[in-house]
């Protein structure tokens, strides 16, 4: 949680990225180690940042990452 400030986000919009986004199915895999399902959430802030977290639950939720995600154009400006 510490490193939200460091990606200029806040706990209120990771939260509202939970409450809101979508179940990323493809991103979500299993960890075979941990035996545990890490879960991928992909939505937008309030102030339209498109984010996407990965947690997890080991009798309580984890938040492993939160993801700036951000469109790259190419030079051709595609």
């Amino acid at each position: 949680m510490e490193r939200l400030g460091q990606r200029s986000l806040e706990l209120s919009d990771l939260m509202f990225v939970l409450l809101n986004g979508v179940h990323e199915e493809k991103m979500t895999q299993f960890d075979t180690k941990k035996q545990a399902w890490k879960y991928a959430i992909r939505g937008k802030t309030l102030e339209g940042v498109e984010l996407r977290t990965v947690v997890s639950f080991d009798g309580h939720m984890i938040v492993i990452t939160v993801i700036r995600l951000v469109k790259v154009r190419r030079r051709n400006g595609k």
